[in-house]
C-alpha cells in the first residue's frame, strides 16, 4: 500500500505460468515507526493463493526478522530468501494470491492489509499447448482405406468422459467417399477411429490427411485440436488405349486379369447386339502378333471366349466380332496387339520342330536363349516324363545355349527336356522330341542312268 519505485502489487497481474514451472515467493517486507512510548517487537507476512471462485485456504504466516533501523525511528523487518514455489500442485486455471502484514508491538498486533481487505494479485496456470497425435497400424492406401483404424492420441489433454460423439470427429482432407465409420473409446487419451470409403477412384496421394477433434469433447481445451500428417496413397490405374479400345494394365504379367474394353462408337459393332472377344496369344517370340491358344469360334454364336493361363505369353492379339462374323473391328485390319510382361524366359529356337527327325551318328544342334543369364540343364526323359538320363548336358551363366549331340539308334523317339535356372528359386523348362532315322545310303548310279530325270523305254 506504500508509494514506491516497484510495481504496485495490488490488483497486479502476474502472467500466465506453464504448470509444472515456478512462480517463486522470495518473502516478505514491512517498515514500521516506533514511539517513544512503545515498542515494535517483530513482524510477519501473512498469504495465501487459492483458484479464482473456489473457497479460499488459510492463511499462512511467515515470520519477519528484524532487518535494520532506518532514520526516523523507522525499522525494517524481513525475509527475502522463501523462496517457495506458489505454483507446486496447482492445476491448470486463474489464481489469486491475497496477502496482508502484522506488526508485533507492546501496544498489541498492528494489522496492515488494504483497508482490511488485503492486498490481492492474480495469475494463472496453463498447461502445455494440447495437440493430437495420429497413426495408423499399416500405411493408408487407395486399396484399403475401407475399414481402415486411425488411431489418435490427445497429448496435454484428455477426453471429458468415455461417450464419444462420432458428429464431434470431423475428416480432414479426405479423398471423395471416405467418411467415418465409428468412434471407439480406448482411455482418456486414446480412440481408434475406423473408416468407410466407397471406392471413388482418385489418382493423386493426399498427403495431409488429419482429423479434428472438437473442443466440445476434450476436458480442458477452449479450441478444437487438429492434426494433419497422415499420408494416401493413390492406385494410379496404368491404361493402354489403341483407337477405340482400352487394356488395364497396359503390360500385365503372365498370371494377371486383364481387363479389354470397346467403345464400340463409331465402329462397325456399333449397331451389333452382341459383340465377342476373338483373341490370342503370341507365344513364338516377343512382339509376337501370332493368335496362339485362340479363344472364340469364328463365325459362331457361342459364348465361347475364356481366357487361358500359359507357361510363357509376350504378347495378346485380339480383335472383335458381332455373333455372325459379318462385322467386325480389327484396328483397320492389323487387329490389336498389347504386350505382356513376360517376366523370365527362354525360348528353344533349335529343334524348330517337334519330334525332330536326325540321323544316326549324325550330330544335330539343340539351342535356346534366355532373357538373362541362367543355368542350363539337358535331361533325356522317358515316354511317361521321368528322367532317364540326367544332366546330359549343363551349361552355367550364359544367356545363349547350344549343344551338339548325336545319337546311335534306329526308328527311337527320344524325349528332351531343358531347364533354365534363373536363381532365387525360379525355373522354366521346355520338352521336344527327337526320331532318329537310320543312316542314308547313297548308292552308285546304275549303268547308263545320269543324274537328274531319266525316261526308260520300257
Amino acid at each position: 500500500g506504500a508509494s514506491t519505485a516497484n510495481a504496485d502489487f495490488q490488483n497486479s497481474n502476474l502472467g500466465s505460468f506453464l504448470k509444472g514451472t515456478s512462480l517463486i515467493l522470495k518473502g516478505g517486507q514491512i517498515k514500521t515507526f516506533k514511539k517513544s512510548q512503545g515498542d515494535v517487537m517483530g513482524g510477519s507476512m501473512y498469504y495465501r493463493v487459492y483458484k479464482e471462485g473456489a473457497t479460499a485456504s488459510n492463511f499462512i504466516e511467515i515470520n519477519l526478522p528484524f532487518g535494520a533501523n532506518l532514520s526516523g525511528g523507522n525499522q525494517k523487518w524481513e525475509k527475502i530468501d522463501l523462496n517457495t514455489n506458489l505454483l507446486m500442485g496447482l492445476s491448470v486455471g486463474n489464481y489469486v494470491i491475497e496477502v496482508y502484514f502484522k506488526a508485533r508491538t507492546s501496544e498489541g498486533d498492528k494489522r496492515h492489509g488494504n483497508n482490511k481487505t488485503n492486498y490481492k494479485a492474480t495469475f494463472r496456470v496453463i498447461g502445455l499447448p494440447a495437440s493430437l497425435k495420429l497413426t495408423t497400424p499399416t500405411p493408408l492406401k487407395e486399396d484399403n482405406l475401407n475399414n481402415a483404424v486411425v488411431n489418435v492420441v490427445l497429448e496435454n489433454e484428455t477426453f471429458k468422459d468415455n461417450t464419444l460423439d462420432k458428429a464431434n470427429f470431423i475428416l480432414q482432407n479426405e479423398p471423395n467417399g471416405t467418411t467415418i465409420k465409428s468412434v471407439t473409446y480406448v482411455d482418456d487419451k486414446n480412440t481408434k477411429v475406423t473408416l468407410s470409403f466407397d471406392g471413388t477412384d482418385f489418382d493423386a496421394d493426399v498427403t495431409n490427411f488429419g482429423l479434428t477433434v472438437k473442443k466440445e469433447e476434450l476436458k480442458q481445451s477452449d479450441t478444437d485440436l487438429t492434426k494433419e500428417n497422415l499420408t494416401i496413397t493413390a492406385i494410379v490405374e496404368d491404361e493402354l488405349k489403341i483407337g477405340n479400345v482400352t487394356i488395364s494394365p497396359s503390360k500385365p504379367i503372365r498370371t494377371e486379369q486383364v481387363t479389354i474394353t470397346l467403345d464400340a462408337t463409331g465402329t462397325a459393332l456399333e449397331d451389333a447386339m452382341k459383340v465377342y472377344l476373338h483373341s490370342g496369344i503370341g507365344m513364338d517370340k516377343p512382339n509376337s502378333k501370332q493368335f496362339n491358344k485362340t479363344v472364340g469360334n469364328w463365325g459362331k454364336d457361342d459364348g465361347v471366349g475364356e481366357m487361358t493361363s500359359l507357361d510363357d505369353a509376350f504378347a495378346l492379339n485380339f480383335l472383335f466380332r458381332s455373333a455372325d462374323a459379318t462385322k467386325k473391328e480389327d484396328n483397320g485390319g492389323k487387329n490389336y496387339h498389347a504386350e505382356i510382361e513376360a517376366g523370365n524366359y527362354f525360348i528353344v529356337t533349335e529343334p524348330t520342330s517337334s519330334p525332330r527327325l536326325v540321323e544316326k551318328g549324325v550330330s544335330f544342334p539343340i539351342k535356346a536363349n534366355a532373357n538373362k543369364l541362367v543355368n542350363w540343364t539337358l535331361d533325356e526323359l522317358n515316354s511317361d516324363g521321368t528322367v532317364k538320363t540326367a544332366g546330359v548336358n549343363t551349361q552355367s551363366n550364359i544367356e545363349d545355349y547350344t549343344f551338339n549331340h548325336s545319337l546311335n539308334d534306329e526308328n527311337v523317339v527320344h524325349y528332351f527336356k531343358l531347364t533354365a535356372d534363373f536363381g532365387n528359386g525360379v525355373t522354366k523348362t521346355k520338352t521336344f522330341e527327337v526320331k532318329t532315322h537310320k543312316a542314308i545310303t547313297v548308292a552308285p548310279l546304275p549303268n547308263g542312268a545320269k543324274k537328274g530325270v531319266n525316261y526308260n523305254d520300257d
